[in-house]
């Protein structure tokens, strides 16, 4: 059985400094034995000024230093296993998906 579930946040916060996301998409499988499978999707991620300030280097470093190349997102979702990580740009917006 493969629900797909579309979720619009207008600019949720993510959990990293000042990024801002337009939406996430979340996608799961369940399967047959009520384990599951998923992905959620961050589209258009951005860095919002901080009290008048430019935080888009320190926000992109943290970025990828903390979530796509350390444990950020493993310590903050303790509950899923084999998490898979990727970064990229679509239609000239920053992506990042979890798997």
């Amino acid at each position: 059985m493969n629900k797909r579930i579309n979720i619009l946040f207008a600019f949720m916060m993510l959990a990293v400094g000042c990024l801002d996301v337009e939406y996430k998409d979340y996608e799961f499988t369940i399967n047959p034995d009520g384990g599951w499978v998923g992905t959620i999707t961050y589209r258009n991620i951005i860095s919002r000024p901080e009290k008048n300030k430019d935080a888009s280097e320190i926000d992109f470093q943290q970025l990828i230093n903390d979530y796509y190349l350390g444990d950020a997102l493993v310590d903050e979702n303790q509950h899923l296993k084999n998490i898979e990580k990727e970064l990229y740009i679509e239609d000239g917006v920053l992506v990042g998906k979890m798997t």
